[in-house]
């Protein structure tokens, strides 16, 4: 009897969480990209089997901060894919910056539920020389044919959605903290507390504070679009032990916040 409690415990909490569903995925992305259609333009970047890379930027270009926000490097951190989704189907595409997406890097792992892409191999290495000389996989090919213009579209702010095996939220930044990563880093830590600085300190990485790491030099996409001269660059890890909902929505909270131009004037 304890037993099967359990298990419903177990099948309930499954039911609850993590949403893999690929082709709900695509199916509402799509959907809310026909009902911005008047403001964004979508393009593939290229495929990985069957799935498309896709990146939405706006139809009109303002005189006005220039950002990107990328989401889905590894297929098991959901949260960033479904807030970039939730997001754009329950708000006007944002007027005051030009702000464009890479909502599922990785649609592949999504797909399966797992970090690594289809073949097996790690996303998100290889734009610059890494630490461990990992290769890149064909999502990050497909990445670096379009990082001028990724970068263009990103100049002002880049902002990347990951998740770690964690209770608490932390960032990666380069360069000293400005307001916006003050801000980011007050909503995590309202939302679920700071991962302690002796904690994410090591060998490679360096803490100066909770819930900070900074300037890590490691042949990632945002290493390698902080090269290609984009002025500053944010990388978030949810904390993947706290529940989905709760994690979907920081992140649709932190999308909003980069859009607000005041953070770039």
């Amino acid at each position: 009897m304890i037993l099967n409690n359990y298990l419903k415990q177990l099948q309930e909490q499954a039911e609850a969480e993590v949403n893999y569903n690929i082709n709900e995925y695509f199916d509402r992305l799509r959907k809310t990209i026909e009902k911005n259609k008047s403001a964004v333009i979508e393009k593939v970047l290229g495929y990985t089997r069957e799935y498309p890379i896709l990146f939405l930027h706006p139809r009109k270009i303002l005189n006005a901060p220039t950002i990107l926000i990328a989401a889905g490097f590894h297929g098991d951190e959901s949260s960033g894919p479904w807030a970039v989704l939730n997001f754009l189907e329950s708000n006007s595409y944002p007027g005051k910056v030009n702000a464009s997406f890479l909502p599922l890097v990785n649609p592949t792992g999504f797909n399966l539920s797992r970090r690594a892409d289809f073949w097996g191999v790690q996303p998100n290495r290889g734009f610059t020389k890494s630490y461990d000389n990992s290769p890149p996989s064909q999502e990050d090919d497909i990445l670096k044919k379009n990082i001028s213009t990724l970068s263009e579209y990103g100049k002002d702010r880049l902002i990347t959605l990951h998740e770690d095996d964690e209770e608490n939220f932390y960032m990666f930044i380069y360069g000293k903290k400005d307001n916006l990563e003050t801000k980011i880093l007050s909503m995590g830590e309202d939302k679920f507390g700071l991962a302690p600085s002796k904690r994410l300190s090591s060998a490679r990485f360096k803490s100066p504070e909770d819930g900070i790491i900074t300037n890590d030099k490691d042949g990632s996409f945002e290493h390698g679009m902080l090269v290609k001269g984009i002025k500053k660059n944010i990388t978030t890890e949810n904390p993947a032990r706290r529940p989905f909902k709760e994690r979907v929505e920081l992140y649709i909270d932190i999308i909003k916040e980069v859009c607000n131009p005041n953070y770039y004037r």
